[in-house]
């Protein structure tokens, strides 16, 4: 049996593909080492039962589209898997991808869907305790349940700052206590008035977020992941 998985193997890597499904339905990661002047196969079995194929996909298809980077960070510690299964997806044309961002279809690819992946930032930061998330509405860009209640994610784009806190303080009621705004630079905040908030999200062109707590504040603070 070894020897017939080997030869599966060495046929699936010279054609070009780094992972395979053995037939335990596990993820092979093929790697040629070379040692003393001579080359040697190694196949390391991966599990893939971490991350069911579906979850991921409905992951993409939620969103229409989301950075190659933060799939990784979602499923941190199993980037190979994300790999394969982002290949699979593409190969069966469930999905669309280039160098840094995955999308449910071609028109999402090229711009991707700014408002959602600024969300998502925010969100990668609640991820330990994050039960179930999805896309809101009304003004809501992602709603999360955690082991300490509901958050509500509001991306406000440049320029948007009166439309958007116009329909979400419309509805501020309805809405949980935990509503976090994010933006892309400190200087939106005075100009949204939405109230109350929990906090205000800064999140920079790589990703890296920058919490407050007022519109006033002048010092950065932790997210608000706790159960007050």
């Amino acid at each position: 049996a070894a020897r017939r998985q080997t030869r599966r193997a060495v046929l699936f890597y010279t054609h070009g593909t780094r992972f395979i499904y053995g037939s335990n339905t596990c993820v092979i990661r093929i790697l040629f080492v070379l040692h003393k002047g001579k080359e040697f196969l190694m196949i390391c079995p991966l599990p893939s039962s971490g991350i069911p194929p579906d979850d991921l996909l409905d992951l993409i298809y939620h969103y229409k589209a989301l950075l190659i980077r933060q799939l990784y960070l979602w499923y941190r510690g199993q980037e190979a898997i994300v790999d394969h299964l982002l290949h699979r997806f593409v190969l069966a044309g469930r999905i669309f991808r280039n160098s840094e961002r995955v999308s449910c279809n071609a028109d999402w690819l090229s711009n991707g869907n700014p408002a959602y992946e600024m969300a998502f930032w925010a969100l990668l930061d609640f991820r330990d305790s994050v039960e179930y998330q999805l896309p809101g509405n009304h003004g809501i860009t992602i709603s999360a349940f955690t082991e300490n209640g509901e958050y509500d994610f509001v991306s406000v784009l440049p320029g948007h700052e009166k439309s958007t806190s116009d329909v979400v303080q419309a509805q501020r009621e309805a809405l949980g206590q935990r509503l976090v705004i994010v933006v892309q630079n400190p200087d939106q905040i005075p100009l949204i008035t939405i109230r109350p908030v929990a906090a205000y999200c800064v999140v920079s062109p790589d990703g890296k977020t920058t919490y407050y707590t007022t519109a006033k504040e002048a010092a950065p603070c932790q997210p608000p992941t706790s159960a007050s």
